[in-house]
Order: C-alpha cells, then structure tokens, then sequence
C-alpha cells in the first residue's frame, strides 16, 4: 500500500471553523509566465535591433548639379513655373501660371520661345499647369480652369485641343501613356482619368473624396512608367496613390508624409516627389515603396530643392526642378 503524502503544513492555515485549508502559493505560479515573457521581449528586442542595423540610411539622396539659372534674367522677364518638362536632353518648358504662357529654355537658360497669355477665349490660357513633352518634343500642357488639354510644337504652334468636358473641375495634372491616350489628375472632381485624344472619358478612378483605399483628394499630378502604371500625387492625403489600369481601383500606396506638389519617374524606377511646405524633394523606390531619402547638393544641403513645385526626368536621367524664376537640373549621384 502507498504510503499517503504528508503535505507541507506551512500552506495551510486555520479556517473560522477551526479546520485547515489550503492557501495558494503565488510566487510559483508567476514565475511560470514572468521569466517566458521577459525571453519573448528580449527576442523581439533582438530581432529589431539587428534589422534596423541592417538597413540603409534613408537620410539623404546626393545629387550633382548639370545647371541653374534664374529664368527672369534671362530675357523672358518675370517667371513663375508651376511645373516644367523635359524637352529632349537639352531644352525645358515651363508652365508660367502667373502670366498664362509657356516658356522654353535651354540648358543654360537661354530663352528660346515665348508664347500665350492670360485670357479665356483663342490662344490664351486661363491657368497653365501641368505640362509634359513626349518623344517627338512636341509640348502638351493643361488648362486648369478652360478644362482642356493643348498641344504644341517647339515653335509655339498648336497642334491640338482635347477638350475635357465630362465633370471635370479644376484639373492639374497630365501625362502621357501613348500618342493618343493621357491621364489627368482630375483635382477638384478628386479623381483619376483617361481621356483619348478628341477629349472622351474611357475610364476613371477615384471620385470619393477622402484617405480610403479607393479614394484621392485634390490629386496634383501624375506620371506613367514604362510598364503603364500610373503614380498620383494624391496631395491632401500626403501619399502617391499606384493605379494599375488594368485593375479597377488603385493597387497600392506610397506614405510620402508630406503633401506631394508633383511626382515624376526615372528609368531606374525611382519616384522624385516635391515637397513645397516642407522643402524637400523625396526620392523613393516605386516598385516596393521604400524610401530612399531626400534630395541634398554636393555639401549634403537640400537647400536648392526648396520651393519648387514642378518636376520632370529627362531621358538622360537628369532632374529637372522648377519653381518661381529658378530652373535647375541634377544628376543622382548613383
């Protein structure tokens, strides 16, 4: 037979009936779960520590100057460019809001041609914004307020009207997927659109206001890559909203953290975002999003990058940035 257990008397006590019973040691009981907790918080700890270790430094991204000038100075009197574009390796247009023309340039700001001004009716402009060149060097710019799309040659001669008439409000932004097809950051309509050449919708995406999924507010501008997806600077939700056309709503977004004026692409896939309030110009990876820093000169500065809106990537990879009378070009430095 057994022998019965004879239990520790120091774990009972009297009850009010003069009997024992038995009192639960607590100490025990909780160094079962304290000492795996504190193993799984060191863990976690580790892991963070040596992951932030391996990543890059996002601070900066160096750039070396290829030029600047003060557009003012150069002949064309007063300039104020809310974007520029990339004519070519050796020109920029500038969409010159406040007098209603476009301006285009050389590379050492010799002023080439002049041409439009402020007005409603003919060969004026209302309000010039976005503005692309394709690959033949012709020019294309948006009128945000006369609702339509204008293309012209290197000479100033129009070439083409599309009229955007479907609900558009305000639109800001423009680029090119082919000869015939654009899409537009249609700003005040808070949407993204494709428009052919004679001006009709073929889709559309966005058009509920607000920082959802499927959502853009007061969207700025955008740009296409080669692949044909489209990257928008979708400015009040402060992030660059990726649209897939051939999906029916936006796939992805870019957290930028800052209200983003334009965005334009490289060949290497990387995304240059202008951040006016803020003074930089964010550069990012677009396949997967992660930053990879903001823009600085030669002396680590990013001095030269602040107050410009407008931005475009020249085929030879160079970075043009225009704002006020400045017009300047940059070279990553890798």
């Amino acid at each position: 037979m057994a022998r019965r257990q004879v239990k520790d008397p120091s774990k009972f006590k009297k009850s009010a009936s003069g009997g024992k019973r038995k009192v639960a040691v607590r100490g025990r009981s909780t160094k079962k779960w304290v000492v795996p907790l504190v193993v799984a918080i060191l863990l976690v700890l580790t892991i963070q520590i040596l992951f932030v270790r391996q990543m890059p430094s996002a601070a900066d991204f160096k750039v070396n100057p290829v030029f600047a000038f003060n557009a003012s100075q150069k002949g064309s009197g007063p300039v104020g460019a809310w974007d520029v574009a990339a004519v070519g390796n050796d020109r920029v247009a500038v969409a010159d809001q406040p007098s209603g023309r476009i301006v285009l340039f050389d590379r050492g700001g010799n002023l080439i041609k002049a041409w439009g001004k402020k007005g409603e009716k003919g060969d004026t402009f209302k309000e010039p914004s976005g503005i692309i060149a394709d690959a033949t060097g012709n020019i294309w710019v948006v009128d945000a307020w006369r609702s339509s799309i204008r293309g012209f040659t290197q000479e100033g001669k129009e070439i083409a009207t599309i009229p955007l008439k479907d609900r558009f409000y305000g639109p800001r932004g423009v680029a090119a997927a082919s000869a015939n097809v654009f899409y537009v950051a249609d700003t005040g309509s808070h949407r993204v659109v494709r428009v052919s050449s004679s001006g009709s919708v073929d889709a559309s995406w966005g058009e509920s206001r607000g920082p959802g999924r499927d959502s853009v507010d007061n969207p700025r501008s955008l740009c296409v890559d080669a692949k044909g997806i489209v990257y928008v600077a979708d400015y009040e939700n402060k992030r660059i909203q990726v649209l897939d056309p051939n999906k029916k709503t936006f796939v992805r977004q870019i957290k930028c953290d800052c209200k983003p004026a334009d965005v334009a692409i490289d060949a290497k896939g990387r995304l240059y975002v202008p951040c006016v309030e803020d003074g930089f110009v964010k550069v990012f990876n677009s396949s997967n999003g992660r930053g990879l820093g903001s823009m600085v000169d030669p002396a680590g500065s990013p001095a030269p990058f602040t107050g410009k809106s407008g931005i475009d990537v020249a085929p030879d990879g160079t970075v043009i940035l225009g704002g006020g009378d400045n017009i300047s070009g940059w070279k990553p430095a890798s």
